[in-house]
């Protein structure tokens, strides 16, 4: 048997464990799914507020409510992404926004978490930073190896 072959082989033998496992408690599944949909959802608000506070957002909302157009204005940014951003924000709850007349505001108690950098949430936005930086790094590294692995597993096994 080639090695082609047999790793075709080993695919279809996982192919069958998976479909013949036995029954699985729902109940503990579920509970899982809900843990890995709420460490999504912490990760994509922490990474949402990095931007805002990387991009002064926080900040200039702490100076007064604006429109999604007003605040991409004053910031220089465009405003269909601050627009996002905000969106984000709200449904996080860390922005409010009033449908009257379409303004959002940072509210008072949040100002010294995300607005101050002299509050203790700045700080941690930029240890946060400091993480990501080395973890782009971390991540460029790891997708070179699995690339060479793959491309050697390739040339190997002829693929």
């Amino acid at each position: 048997m080639r090695p082609e072959q047999s790793a075709a082989m080993a695919v279809i033998s996982l192919s069958q464990d998976m479909t013949t496992q036995q029954s699985i408690d729902q109940a503990k599944s579920d509970a899982f799914l809900g843990k890995v949909l709420t460490d999504t959802s912490g990760m994509t608000v922490t990474v949402m507020a990095g931007i805002g506070d990387r991009l002064g957002l926080f900040k200039e909302l702490a100076h007064g409510s604006a429109s999604s157009v007003e605040l991409a204005t004053r910031t220089g940014l465009n405003e269909r992404y601050v627009r996002e951003w905000l969106g984000a924000m709200v449904s996080a709850s860390y922005v409010e926004y009033n449908p009257v007349n379409g303004r959002f505001t940072l509210p008072p108690e949040h100002i010294p978490v995300l607005a101050q950098e002299s509050g203790p949430f700045f700080f941690m936005l930029s240890v946060l930073a400091s993480i990501r930086q080395s973890g782009d790094g971390v991540c460029r590294q790891f997708a070179l190896i699995c690339w060479q692995r793959c491309v050697c597993h390739n040339r190997y096994y002829g693929v």
